[in-house]
């Protein structure tokens, strides 16, 4: 699996609230955990990566704090996505494979902050896999937002009067890489006639493949490459 990007943007003090029945002062600041998942940080413009690809969050990097030593604590997406509402290593709190459940009594990021006032919606399919069972979010009904993007900015909108924290995982840069119009053409340049239509390409672009199904040549994967980017 590919590393992830894990943009935090919240206080870290909050983290270390130690009055639990307090309720959240006018002060604090709304929360938003934006999680990219198969994101390589050598493919993003603020880490020196040569193709302009992410203006936006090179943006937040300039205003903001850029991390250049973050690590996750496990290949697997999902265990360090509880890693990081617990504070736990996997070891610890225990979900290394599918069929896990957290244990209901494990202290939480989305726990700490329900009690002090915050609302912690999330997406339905963010959490409908046994392994974020446990974690203190409230589920949304997920019919009510469908696009990708475009629902977290209605959930945004729908919480705007009451303080949240809002945790989302954005999947557009996984497998398969077939962006839509106008993204699949902004890198033209690097891919050539000989490889858009090839076995590897095409099954790359419209299909999700196993480590070592196919044969990727050079050119494959300058536009393999491009594609993603």
């Amino acid at each position: 699996m590919h590393k992830q990007l894990i943009i935090l943007v919240y206080l870290l003090f909050l983290l270390f609230i130690t009055d639990k029945n307090a309720k959240a002062s006018e002060g604090l600041p709304n929360i938003l955990l934006l999680t990219v998942d198969a994101c390589r940080p050598d493919h993003l413009s603020c880490y020196g990566y040569k193709r302009n690809t992410t203006p936006n969050i090179d943006k937040l990097a300039k205003e903001g704090l850029l991390f250049t030593n973050a690590f996750s604590q496990s290949a697997w997406t999902t265990s360090g996505m509880v890693s990081i509402f617990t504070s736990l290593y996997p070891i610890t709190h225990g979900i290394d494979t599918k069929d896990k459940i957290p244990d209901e009594n494990i202290l939480t990021l989305p726990k700490i902050l329900k009690k002090n006032g915050y609302a912690v919606p999330v997406f339905t399919k963010f959490v409908e896999i046994n392994n974020y069972w446990n974690l203190g979010f409230d589920a949304v009904d997920k019919d009510q937002y469908t696009v990708e993007g475009e629902d977290l900015l209605k959930l945004i909108d729908a919480y705007k009067h009451q303080r949240f924290f809002i945790w989302y995982h954005f999947h557009g840069l996984h497998l398969p890489y077939n962006p839509p119009k106008p993204y699949d053409k902004i890198f033209q340049k690097d891919m050539n006639d000989a490889s858009t239509d090839s076995e590897a390409v095409l099954r790359v672009r419209y299909s999700l493949i196993k480590i070592n199904s196919i044969v990727i040549s050079e050119t494959d994967k300058k536009t393999i490459v491009a594609l993603y980017d």
